[in-house]
């Protein structure tokens, strides 16, 4: 569905020493006002326009910044592409007035990047947000010089000069649309490969010194974003295109006074320009209903630019300018040319399509899959063994399907023998991927071993029977004297306490059951015994059967220790050597973290990975400072190429021969050349540093987090431990409290009895 759109423009001002007092802006309202007196030479009769007023979507004093430029005017037209529609952005102004700043800017500086390379961060902030999004950027570099197209992104980047960069020319096709032939299309994977892009091209551009701007650029540019999006179920894709144009400036040669070479080249921009200025014109008289050819064949700036200009196409203008008193009669010049754009409409209309490599490769799949669920049905090729080119074919399936991008793709085979062999090459991949992963000096270190901490787990093993023989010895205990209040209801006569069972044979429970067994129980009176009898026989009634049995249940004990052991044996595995932590360290969890990380077994081999990890950045840090001091160098050197062209012009040293340079120039040439390759292949080691730090950052962040898992295991079994420890004590306590004190405590002591048990249980069973 299309929409009509009109062209935005927006007025941005450059910053001077000298801005006259004859210029007004008014950002609220978006206008901009000139007020230029009459000239009183031109006698009486004067019919000069003293007040000039433009209106704009919006204007940007001096002192706005280019991320304020960029949100301001590009974000939207940016959002729009990645939509699916198109998109231009155009600077137009006089020469000088920041046309190229505002586009280009200072790449290698974020906060001063013009809109080009904050695009590109845009782009690929966007697509590492929205991970159900395939994005594919193509890039391609367009130079205007003269009338003729040049490609700026040339493969071997050895051009001497604009003549040894491949040309472009423009051809239409049936439909009427525009193919640039010999034009490249370069693939951008990542950020860096995009803005690296964008430094090649922008160091092939032809600049010169003129008398309104030391770098002035002689020719249009256009850098032209292709951006494909789709999801990974989906086979639509939108295909959208962004042209970001810089423009050369407009100016008089009458007033700069620039001769040869530069007189010339000023004459071709002006001239490409009026061709554009012509065809804005005509699509104005269009839209007032006049019935006119829009001449886009006069330029070949005009037929690249015949979309955004009242076609399918989302366009934003910037139009700069200077306030110098000098600059006025230009700058309203550019007002007018603005407010002539701002009248033209674009019928805008989102560019989606089936993409039919996406739709060939599914239903080649789905025929794959078809025949080998088919053959498997029939029961075709049933062997007892897959030959060698089979297995072969098997694990170069698997590859293939592990290599993949798409989330669509599946792993075909027409027989369980294939299918079987799949599932080995995949296991065999996973073994090695585990070899290699595996940190070396972890696996050379010799197994030391830790004869105290097993010492310790016997130790443990030993105290947990005995508890358990002291248990089993307090419930026969404790149901003698339930029954024996049961039988003395209606007697008030004292009772001795035998107790029956089983004795533990461990020296403890032998001690505690000896000063307990003659030990006279004095019974309260009848009411209040029926009372506490009451109370207690409710709870204790249910397990009653296994009290009298004189035993727990125990198979789960037996495998609580067994469960208990392997805990131990893991976390002794953690461990480089025993851990001597006390109660006060053990609670405190930073102090009890820090002893950890000192006898953890693989905290060597993090420090060497971490070290390793400061070293890589380190090292990228630095190639990183060299490849932009190595950019710094090709400027000064294309400066120098470009410095020695203009004093042999001006000492008419030049030859008719654009093949013949000067011994001067050729060897700056070749050091240009060199350079270039020297900043090539830093460029490609940095990608590759940054490939191994983020890989190794990724490793070291999971060792992390596997040392944690492994510390919450251990503080959990330590914790239990100490937990265990005193709920023993506390038993063995309520134990020699319960055979000392008289019946009158003794409703009180089962109850509390029964609370700990409980608890120490609970600890068993953990």
């Amino acid at each position: 569905m299309s929409k009509s759109s009109v062209i935005d423009v927006f007025l941005r001002v450059r910053p001077t020493k000298n801005p006259s007092n004859l210029f007004k802006l008014n950002k609220d309202e978006g206008t901009a006002e000139f007020t230029i007196p009459k000239n009183p030479d031109q006698g009486y009769i004067n019919n000069q326009i003293e007040k000039h007023t433009f209106n704009f979507a919006g204007v940007f004093p001096t002192d706005t910044t280019q991320e304020e430029i960029f949100d301001k005017i590009a974000k939207d037209v940016v959002d729009s592409a990645i939509e699916g529609y198109n998109g231009t952005i155009f600077a137009y102004g006089q020469t000088g007035s920041g046309k190229t700043y505002s586009m280009t800017g200072n790449p290698e500086a974020r906060s001063s990047a013009g809109i080009i390379p904050r695009t590109l961060y845009h782009i690929y902030d966007y697509a590492r947000r929205e991970q159900e999004l395939i994005i594919d950027v193509t890039i391609s570099y367009l130079e205007i010089y003269g009338g003729s197209g040049y490609d700026l992104l040339v493969a071997d980047n050895r051009s001497r000069n604009l003549h040894d960069l491949p040309k472009v020319q423009a051809m239409a096709t049936a439909n009427g649309q525009t193919i640039l032939q010999g034009l490249s299309l370069k693939k951008a994977q990542t950020e860096e490969d995009a803005l690296n892009l964008l430094f090649i091209g922008e160091q092939n551009r032809v600049i010169a010194e003129t008398p309104k701007n030391d770098a002035s650029t002689r020719s249009h540019c256009i850098f032209i974003v292709i951006l494909e999006c789709r999801k990974p179920t989906s086979d639509v894709k939108t295909v959208s295109k962004l042209c970001l144009v810089d423009l050369s400036g407009s100016e008089r040669i009458g007033k700069t006074g620039v001769e040869g070479i530069l007189q010339r080249e000023a004459t071709g921009i002006n001239l490409s320009l009026h061709f554009l200025e012509l065809v804005i014109d005509c699509l104005n008289r269009q839209a007032n209903g006049e019935n006119i050819h829009i001449p886009y064949r006069d330029s070949l700036m005009t037929l690249v630019l015949k979309d955004s200009l009242g076609g399918n196409c989302k366009t934003r203008m910037i139009a700069t300018m200077s306030s110098e008193p000098d600059d006025l009669p230009e700058s309203i010049c550019t007002c007018r040319f603005a407010g002539r754009v701002a009248n033209i409409k674009n019928k805008v209309t989102r560019n989606e399509a089936v993409d039919p490599f996406i739709i060939i490769e599914k239903l080649k799949r789905e025929n794959q899959q078809l025949k080998a669920e088919l053959a498997m049905i029939k029961g075709q090729s049933i062997k007892d063994h897959l030959e060698s080119y089979e297995i072969d074919e098997c694990k170069k399936k698997v590859d293939e399907f592990l290599n993949s991008d798409d989330p669509a793709a599946i792993l075909v085979v027409n027989d369980h023998l294939k299918m079987n062999e799949c599932f080995f090459q995949l296991k065999h991949m996973l073994k090695n991927l585990n070899k290699k992963t595996s940190s070396q000096p972890i696996a050379q270190q010799p197994q030391i071993p830790i004869v105290n901490n097993t010492v310790e787990v016997q130790q443990l093993n030993d105290e947990v029977l005995r508890l358990k023989q002291l248990i089993i010895q307090r419930d026969n205990e404790i149901m003698i004297l339930l029954n024996l209040i049961q039988k003395g209801k209606g007697s008030n006569a004292n009772q001795s306490l035998v107790l029956q069972g089983p004795i533990s044979e461990q020296p403890e429970i032998q001690q505690a059951n000896t000063s307990s067994i003659l030990q006279p129980i004095e019974f309260p009176k009848q009411a209040e015994i029926d009372r506490q009898s009451q109370i207690i026989t409710e709870k204790p009634a249910v397990k009653k059967q296994n009290f009298m049995q004189g035993s727990l249940d125990s198979e789960p004990m037996s495998q609580t220790t067994k469960t208990t052991t392997v805990q131990f044996k893991e976390l002794n595995g953690m461990l480089s050597e025993p851990i001597n932590i006390s109660n006060e360290q053990l609670l405190d969890r930073n102090s009890a973290l820090e002893m950890f990380r000192k006898s953890y077994r693989k905290a060597q081999a993090q420090e060497d990975l971490k070290q390793e990890l400061q070293e890589k950045m380190m090292t990228s840090k630095d190639l990183g400072m060299f490849i932009n001091n190595q950019r710094n160098v090709i400027s000064q050197l294309k400066d120098k190429i470009e410095q020695t062209r203009k004093e042999q012009v001006l000492l008419g040293l030049v030859s008719s021969d654009p093949n013949q340079v000067s011994t001067e120039e050729e060897k700056l040439i070749a050091e240009y050349n060199k350079q270039k390759d020297i900043y090539k292949q830093s460029f490609d080691k940095l990608k590759q540093l940054k490939a191994e730090v983020e890989r190794m950052s990724t490793q070291l962040k999971h060792s992390r987090e596997k040392m944690q898992q492994d510390f919450e295991k251990w503080i959990d079994m330590m914790l239990k431990q100490r937990n265990l420890s005193m709920a023993a004590t506390s038993v063995l306590s309520d134990f020699k409290n319960l055979s000392q004190k008289g019946g009158e405590d003794v409703n009180s002591m089962v109850q509390q009895f029964y609370k700990n048990k409980e608890i120490c249980n609970q600890l068993l069973q953990k």
